[in-house]
């Protein structure tokens, strides 16, 4: 956990970052720090396999060459790990009206960490970048954000 709080606090991404931090340790706390289930990896960036290949090294910096294309794969990800009923596939939004967020309780290395870090890495380069890639890094984040809240 200490290794893993150096990396997401290393660089700061403003209170909306701060607060997901703050939910997620609540989370793992909640799960006595324990490992869960693992989270799924079908279409989880590349970037997240080679951090975890280099040890969740706290010091290590990704490089993300198209911010466009990395938030396309997290997207994709993200959506392919929800429940369901969360998906609609007609307005391409993740449904917030549902109440099982089982599969998606995976506490622990091996779980919502591997999001959070690709959340931070993603708004790492979005600080550095246009508005829009923010705006879209703001609106993942706080989708995350939601479903930690959830889970507490």
């Amino acid at each position: 956990m200490a290794s893993a709080l150096s990396l997401l606090r290393s660089v700061p991404l403003g209170p909306e970052w701060d607060g997901l931090l703050r939910s997620w340790l609540q989370f793992e706390q909640d799960a006595g720090f324990d490992d869960g289930p693992r989270l799924g990896t079908r279409h989880r960036p590349h970037l997240i396999a080679d951090w975890i290949q280099r040890a969740r090294k706290p010091t290590y910096k990704c490089e993300i060459k198209n911010v466009d294309k990395f938030a396309g794969e997290f997207d994709t990800w993200w959506r392919g790990l929800q429940p369901d009923w969360r998906l609609d596939d007609a307005s391409n939004l993740l449904r917030r009206d549902g109440d099982d967020w089982e599969c998606l309780r995976c506490p622990g290395v091996n779980g919502l960490l591997s999001v959070l870090a690709a959340l931070f890495f993603w708004g790492c380069h979005a600080q550095r970048g246009a508005a829009p890639f923010k705006v879209r890094w703001l609106t993942a984040l706080r989708d995350v954000s939601y479903v930690i809240g959830r889970l507490l």
